[in-house]
């Protein structure tokens, strides 16, 4: 499914121990890091992995395999931040024969499902972010709903303007 994403790269397979937070530890250095070119992302992480310290063999772990992906958004300054939005995603496909994009999905895994199927390779993903409410709208099977705009989806909740 990640491979029809398009820039998707491999980065590696590293040792995580099962205490560490991998996703707090990792954003906290992220976050201090210059941004990298889209040629050193394989070397950032692994930079960035050492400098957690990570070695096999010291108390329980497991190997995971880490990727890479752009994603994009009208607001990238709120990628990291602590805001108490949620992210929201969706594909895009601009030069898509058929479908050129899909709704607003809770989970990046039911919008890559549905991108894959219906949109092929070569998708370029997107993340909003939203009130838990308005999360909950997107998610909620017993509505049906779909969104392709997240302002409506923040009407509805009463979020919106």
């Amino acid at each position: 499914m990640l491979l029809a994403i398009s820039g998707f790269a491999p980065l590696g397979t590293f040792f995580v121990p099962d205490d560490l937070d991998i996703s707090s530890a990792l954003s906290q250095l992220l976050t201090a890091a210059p941004p990298p070119s889209q040629h050193l992302e394989g070397q950032l992480l692994a930079s960035l992995m050492a400098q957690l310290c990570i070695v096999p063999g010291r108390g329980g772990g497991t190997f995971r395999q880490f990727f890479s992906f752009p994603v994009f958004s009208n607001r990238p300054d709120l990628y990291f931040s602590d805001d108490g939005l949620l992210p929201a995603w969706k594909w895009v496909k601009p030069d898509g024969d058929y479908r050129k994009k899909g709704f607003w999905e809770a989970e990046l895994r039911e919008a890559l499902q549905d991108g894959e199927r219906t949109g092929g390779r070569g998708l370029i993903v997107l993340m909003g972010r939203v009130s838990e409410q308005t999360l909950q709208i997107i998610a909620s099977p017993e509505l049906g709903w779909k969104f392709s705009n997240l302002e409506r989806a923040e009407c509805i909740s009463g979020r919106g303007g």
